[in-house]
């Protein structure tokens, strides 16, 4: 054998022993002749040839640089069936040889496996006949390339019995450093493969039908019905090798778990492409969007050729079910988002695996609002999100074109509203897909409607309403008021949430119409609009300006999912404060605070100003770059205080860090240093 360590391109003859000074290296016996670095080598099968001493001459066909020349022979004694382990190629060493016996009874599919190759460089193996007298390396019966995982094989039907060849080969340019592999040769074992029969979606498909006759074609689903017991498993095998498989394991598999474990009894006979077509069912599946899935031989009874066809897997929907208006829901653990998604063939979309509900058909009417309003809540230990999709149409669609989503840290309560005036239009309804971001509990979610208050924004100082109740599972309470007070556009006003009873830790934000969406999520609360300072039994408060005549939305909600089975009553109050001051113990000295702080994810801003004027509090990183402006307006006399929820100005999150907040006021200006922990 002869190997160039760059790209010269040496070749290898085969001669008898020359005699003479004269006579010699004339006619080769065998020629290998590979381009570029390739390694060439020629063989002598010496149970074919007596034995003797040849000439080898190599053959400058291209380039001058130094190559590796090499000499090895085979040694008899490798079975079939045994596995040789350690097999060396050593320094220099550029191919090495064996041979293996085929007796008669063993004439048939063999296979020939080369594994655990410790080299990444590039090692080929190659078969040759026990018939051989002079080969080369263009003569053999057939040729591999051991693959990334160090694995190769070559099966191959053999008509005869005899010494067969093997030879490992490597290229010197790509390095002489020692390496091993293992070697065994053995019949050809039972392939266990999925299939697809002609006319059939693919090789799995759940339909809403289990009247199909096994061995039909199985078509698309149009419907999958979610949360009820009627989705059944088709499938399709083959056995794609010579010997039977008989008595193996099969899994069913739900977002990459395993829903049914089943040993089958059913033969499947070697030597034939006939494929098995087979049904299980039926499943209850949840409503959502979901990979259904096959694992053959799941148990790994059968050493099988190839183990990478054994398992396929579809993304599908299943039509989610509609909650009620007030109705509340306790689901199971939402699927892991992308579990089963190596199943899936190259080319399909994958969208996230998740648990789906549909919202009510939102419709104002004369005793509500115009809002709807979604809210889920994990149970403890666990964090989900909301995406809102489109209401899905079938089997093949829904749960992937993402509309909004909402995505507060760990167990918090998670919101959506619908604004019906305008944007969307009235009896809507859309479907809601919870995403598991950790833990494996489940989760409780609620559906609402907004209610109108009687507000009138020129009327009293402060009015109250109430008392309201959020029953057990009820997690979102809904308002709206008409802020136009019919003389100054501006409306500057107290809203308080008094929690009554229950021992709930309830929360208190505040929205406007701005999103041209109508889909509306927690971060768009209005700026001072959202509190959520006290524990389980607080009351809540914000002080806010409202800047137009517009239907504002108020939010009452349950804080976490460690509250959503008590029962919480409250009030809520709108003050006036243009016309019933909020009294301050405190004398006015300008200046700007923060608490909590550290904070994570959110901190409350105060300020006090010591006569009306124009008042600015801004956030910069510590690069003094702009993060958020938090106010910037004139403001009354007196004590303010406004929300910061770590986003800067366009919703998006801020990193971790120390941020400066700048208060500036007429005649001066304040800073507070904050620390955003996460």
């Amino acid at each position: 054998a002869v190997s160039a360590l760059n790209g010269s391109d040496y070749d290898v003859q085969l001669f008898e022993p020359h005699v003479g000074v004269e006579t010699g290296f004339d006619t080769p016996l065998v020629t290998s002749a590979f381009g570029g670095s390739a390694t060439d080598y020629v063989l002598v099968n010496r149970n074919n040839v007596t034995p003797q001493s040849y000439d080898a001459g190599l053959l400058r066909y291209g380039g001058s640089g130094d190559y590796v020349a090499d000499r090895r022979e085979s040694m008899p004694g490798l079975l079939v069936g045994d596995p040789a382990v350690n097999l060396p190629l050593l320094q220099d060493q550029i191919i090495d040889v064996q041979e293996f016996f085929l007796a008669p009874g063993q004439v048939g599919r063999n296979v020939i496996e080369i594994d655990n190759v410790s080299t990444s460089q590039t090692v080929e193996v190659q078969l040759f006949d026990a018939s051989l007298t002079f080969g080369a390396r263009g003569s053999a019966l057939a040729s591999t390339t051991v693959d990334g995982a160090g694995q190769a094989f070559i099966d191959y039907d053999f008509t005869t019995a005899g010494d067969y060849g093997l030879v490992v080969v490597r290229k010197a340019s790509e390095g002489l450093m020692p390496f091993t592999y293992d070697l065994r040769v053995r019949a050809t074992p039972p392939d266990i493969a999925t299939a697809v029969v002609a006319g059939s979606h693919g090789p799995i498909v759940p339909q809403f039908n289990s009247g199909i006759s096994l061995g039909d074609p199985i078509p698309a689903p149009t419907l999958l019905e979610g949360d009820a017991g009627t989705t059944v498993m088709y499938f399709h095998i083959a056995n794609n090798g010579p010997l039977d498989a008989n008595l193996w394991d099969l899994s069913i598999l739900f977002d990459g778990q395993s829903v049914a474990d089943i040993e089958w009894p059913f033969g499947l006979p070697g030597n034939t492409a006939s494929i098995a077509s087979q049904a299980l069912g039926a499943f209850t599946f949840p409503g959502g969007r979901h990979t259904a899935g096959i694992f053959l031989d799941s148990a790994a009874d059968f050493d099988e050729l190839f183990e990478d066809n054994n398992r396929a897997a579809e993304q599908w929907v299943w039509n989610p079910i509609q909650l009620p208006l007030e109705g509340v829901a306790s689901r199971a653990t939402p699927p892991d988002p992308i579990g089963g998604w190596s199943d899936i063939p190259l080319g399909m979309t994958n969208e996230l695996n998740v648990d789906g509900l549909r919202t009510p058909a939102f419709a104002p009417g004369i005793d509500n609002g115009y809002v709807g309003g979604w809210a889920a809540a994990p149970n403890p230990g666990s964090d989900i999100d909301l995406r809102v999709h489109v209401a899905s149409t079938g089997a093949q669609d829904g749960f992937d074109q993402l509309l909004e989503s909402a995505n507060q840290a760990g167990n918090a309560t998670e919101l959506v509203l619908f604004d019906l005036d305008g944007p969307i239009p009235a009896g809507t309804a859309f479907d809601i897909g919870a995403e598991r971001v950790s833990g494996n509990s489940g989760y409780q979610a609620h559906a609402t409607e907004s209610v109108f208050l009687p507000f009138s924004a020129a009327g009293a100082a402060s009015q109250g309403f109430g008392p309201f109740t959020l029953a057990g599972g009820q997690l979102l309470g809904l308002f709206e008021i008409d802020t136009n007070n019919g003389a100054s556009p501006d409306l500057s006003i107290q809203i308080t949430l008094e929690n009554l009873s229950g021992g709930a830790d309830l929360a208190l934000a505040v929205f406007g119409r701005s999103d041209a969406s109508g889909l509306i999520t927690l971060p768009e609360a209005l700026p001072g609009g959202f509190a959520d300072n006290g524990g389980a039994g607080d009351s809540e408060s914000v002080e806010m300006t409202l800047l137009a005549p517009i239907y504002t939305i108020v939010g009452v909600f349950k804080t976490n999912g460690d509250e959503t089975a008590k029962t919480a009553e409250y009030n809520l109050r709108f003050t006036d404060l243009a016309v019933v001051p909020v009294p301050d113990a405190a004398p006015l000295v300008a200046g700007i605070a923060n608490y909590p702080n550290p904070f994570n994810p959110q901190t409350k801003l105060e300020f006090v100003l010591e006569k009306p004027g124009r008042a600015t509090v801004r956030i910069y990183d510590v690069q003094g770059r702009l993060v958020r402006t938090v106010v910037d307006r004139d403001l009354a006399a007196g004590r303010h205080t406004r929300d910061w929820r770590g986003t800067d100005d366009s919703g998006n999150t801020v990193a971790s860090g120390v941020y400066l907040a700048l208060y500036e006021y007429p005649g001066g200006a304040a800073r507070q240093r904050m620390v955003l922990l996460k």
